[in-house]
């Protein structure tokens, strides 16, 4: 029966506070709105406003695939060891904020990519393929164009075959690091991934002009600033997680073909 309980909620906005008290219901909200029917006692507040909009599950989730976040779930799903790190050491690792790893393992839990074991809360990450799937179709937008240091081009066909990228601190990435992993594309587009400070004497090197406009075009490598700590693989190639990523980016049917042998071959849990 109307009148008989209180509905109790984070916030109840005006329009929401005159539809409650038409219907008989009483509520107390967090920002000290209410309607209360209880003679002798009787209260109708409206218009207070919290003090900040409430924290529900769905936005710590969605932060976990924020930037920040996707360096984060990055480093864990190219080094599981890291899981059950110290937040401390997380951070360090991956260069982003001690207060942001708390939100990002939170939303994965809350999601179930993670699970936590026994006494000492060990975690494990148990859905490892959905979390690629998630990661690549977010990495992209969130994160991809961020680090986006610019497109250039150049006249002789696998010019790239005469460069090293360890000799600039880079790592190839898309492509051309695709054909190393899996020996089945013939690259035609690059990626590469170099620090800034690295990049004229690459350009220089390798003869490449600016581009004017980014252009899947035959002699075209795209470069952008790596997002992770640089570590000492001797390879050149970017982990293969992030190969697949720019692989299924591209759009193009071949590239998908091939990370889709490239997740097989390196990336089946």
């Amino acid at each position: 029966e109307p009148g008989k309980g209180v509905l109790l909620a984070d916030y109840v906005n005006p329009e929401m506070a005159e539809k409650l008290k038409a219907a008989g219901i009483q509520f107390l909200d967090t920002a000290g709105n209410a309607f209360l029917r209880q003679p002798p006692v009787y209260a109708y507040i409206v218009g207070r406003k919290p003090e900040r909009t409430p924290t529900n599950r769905s936005t710590r989730v969605g932060r976990a695939f924020q930037p920040s976040g996707l360096k984060v779930i990055y480093a864990f799903l190219t080094d599981s060891k890291l899981i059950n790190a110290t937040y401390r050491t997380i951070a360090e690792h991956t260069g982003v904020a001690l207060g942001t790893i708390g939100w990002v393992i939170r939303g994965l839990l809350e999601q179930g990519y993670l699970i936590e074991r026994g006494q000492k809360r060990q975690r494990e990450l148990v859905r490892y393929d959905a979390l690629l799937d998630k990661w690549t179709e977010a990495y992209p937008q969130k994160l991809r164009e961020k680090q986006r240091l610019g497109c250039f081009g150049c006249d002789r066909e696998m010019w790239w075959k005469q460069v090293n990228p360890v000799d600039y601190e880079a790592v190839w990435g898309g492509e051309i690091a695709a054909a190393r992993y899996t020996q089945y594309l013939n690259p035609v587009h690059g990626t590469l991934y170099i620090p800034e400070a690295g990049m004229k004497r690459f350009l220089t090197d390798a003869r490449l002009r600016k581009a004017k406009q980014f252009e899947w075009s035959r002699a075209t490598v795209e470069l952008l600033e790596p997002f992770w700590k640089q570590q000492d693989d001797q390879n050149g190639l970017a982990h293969p997680v992030l190969v697949y990523a720019d692989l299924i980016a591209s759009g193009d049917s071949r590239n998908i073909e091939t990370a889709q042998r490239l997740r097989d071959q390196y990336l089946g849990k």
